[in-house]
Parts: structure tokens; C-alpha cells; sequence
């Protein structure tokens, strides 16, 4: 009597369950509060041992806007009233994008002992860099202010302008640092392109430079530059007409179009990171 040959066993997929758009919205706004206490221990133990402690946060932008100031006032002589005013005003702004860039892209893999302990959503880790970053932008803009008004900068109603600009970069650091955040944990190379991406961006950011001296495809690559309006918008709440206000609308319509693809990558792999961490 022939033995039976065995009946073969079913092919097992293992899948991780797809988490609606929603419901993740739902789930990081239950977190909020984790956003706020972790962000807050990241800004503060950043400096913990620092000897001048958080005065670093505005010490650096400053000392690099009083050299670009020194330099490009004798080289470029850019016509710009209250050139260093408003070199200050656009590396506050360019430092808090940068800071908040970087360490956001990486929030999730540089947190995986934390993640694989306990599930929360891993959009917070991201988010809460971007809170943290938040005490360093108001250090600055404090110190942007009263330097502009030591150097004779008048203050108006365009001070206001510093409302949707903060309201603006943060949205856009804050999408752009949940897309690369699940970027990172596929592709470890994301930080070091971000980092040789910032150099470049750098430049073609007006942050030391007025935006009317460009024109052709230089000018063109400035308009769609989604930190470009956002520039605009710190400069000319210091110094009126140092560019034109609708490129802020530039600026919105990339946080509008990012927004979706953040929230799509975090509900699509936001259970399936923690295996690849």
C-alpha cells in the first residue's frame, strides 16, 4: 500500500494591516500631547550642557548673519535698506528650517527603541521635532526684533506679516518631515541628500540676497522655490517691498499638495516601520 504523499501547506503572507487616512488623523491628534512633551525635551536637551545653554539657538543665526552681512555690504553692496536687518531676518527663519529638517527626517529610525517599546503613531516622533524647533524660531524673532529696532528699523502694522509666515513654515517643515521621516527608514541615504540638498538650497533661497536682481530661469526656479515666499514674507515684515507677497501662495500650495502624501506614507507604513528599524 502506497504512502499518501502530504497535501501542500497554503502559502503564508504576512501583511500588516492598512490604516485609513482618518483614522490616522484621529490618532495624532489623540497624541498631541506626546508632540508637546517630547518636543520639549528635545529642545532643551540639546542644550542641556551647553555653558550658554538656549542662547546658542540664537547665537548661531546671528553670528552667521552678521558675517554674510559684513561680507556681501562690501562685496555685493545689494540695495537693501537695513541690509543686516534683513540678512537676520531671513537666516532666523532659514536656521529654524534647517534645524528642524534634518533631525525630522530621521525622528523615526534615531527613536526605534522607543517605537518598538510601545505603539503610538509614528508621525509624533517627526511632529515633535517640529515642536521643539518652535522655542528656537521665538528665541530668534525675539532677538530679530529688538535688533531691528536698535538699528533704527521702524516697526509697523507689517509686523503682522510674521503671523502667516510662522504659520507657513512650520506647515511646511512640519510635511516635509513626515514624508522624509518614512523615506528614511526605507532609504538610510535620505539624511546624507538632504544635508548636500540643503547647500544648494540655500542659495537659491533669498535669504541674503534681494529676489529682484534675478530674472530668466533663475528667477523662475526663485518663484517656485516653496521657502521663497516664506522668506519674503520675514523680510518684509522688517522692511516693506523687498519682494512680492503672492509667492507666500507658492509656498502654500506645496504645503497643500505634501499634506496628502504625508498623511497617505504614515497611514500606509505607520505599522510596518518599526520591522525595518
Amino acid at each position: 500500500m502506497s504512502e499518501a504523499l502530504p497535501t501542500a501547506l497554503p502559502e503564508l503572507v504576512m501583511t500588516s494591516p492598512r490604516t485609513p487616512p482618518l483614522t490616522m488623523i484621529r490618532r495624532v491628534f489623540a497624541a498631541r500631547e506626546l508632540v508637546v512633551i517630547l518636543g520639549r525635551k528635545n529642545f532643551f536637551v540639546q542644550y542641556r550642557r551647553a555653558t550658554i545653554g538656549v542662547l546658542w539657538a540664537v547665537g548661531l543665526p546671528l553670528v552667521q548673519a552678521v558675517l554674510f552681512a559684513v561680507i556681501f555690504s562690501r562685496i555685493a553692496r545689494f540695495p537693501v535698506p537695513h541690509y543686516p536687518v534683513y540678512v537676520f531676518s531671513g537666516m532666523v527663519v532659514w536656521s529654524f528650517f534647517l534645524g528642524v529638517l534634518v533631525p525630522s527626517a530621521t525622528a523615526i529610525v534615531h527613536n526605534s527603541s522607543l517605537s518598538s517599546k510601545v505603539y503610538f503613531p509614528r508621525a509624533v516622533l517627526p511632529l515633535s521635532v517640529c515642536y521643539g524647533g518652535l522655542y528656537s524660531l521665538a528665541a530668534g524673532l525675539l532677538v530679530l526684533i529688538v535688533f531691528a529696532l536698535a538699528l533704527g528699523t521702524g516697526l509697523g502694522l507689517r509686523i503682522l506679516l510674521l503671523v502667516p509666515a510662522i504659520l507657513l513654515v512650520t506647515s511646511l517643515t512640519a510635511v516635509l518631515g513626515l514624508v522624509l521621516s518614512v523615506s528614511h527608514v526605507y532609504l538610510r541615504d535620505t539624511r546624507y541628500v538632504v544635508q548636500a540638498m540643503s547647500v544648494i538650497w540655500l542659495w537659491i533661497t533669498p535669504v541674503i540676497y534681494p529676489i529682484s536682481l534675478l530674472h530668466g530661469w533663475v528667477r523662475v526656479v526663485l518663484d517656485v522655490n516653496p521657502l521663497t515666499g516664506i522668506v519674503v514674507l520675514f523680510h518684509s515684515a522688517f522692511i516693506p517691498g523687498v519682494g512680492p507677497l503672492s509667492l507666500a501662495w507658492v509656498s502654500l500650495a506645496w504645503v497643500v499638495a505634501l499634506l496628502p502624501l504625508a498623511i497617505w506614507l504614515h497611514a500606509r507604513y505607520d505599522r510596518v516601520v518599526s520591522d525595518l528599524l
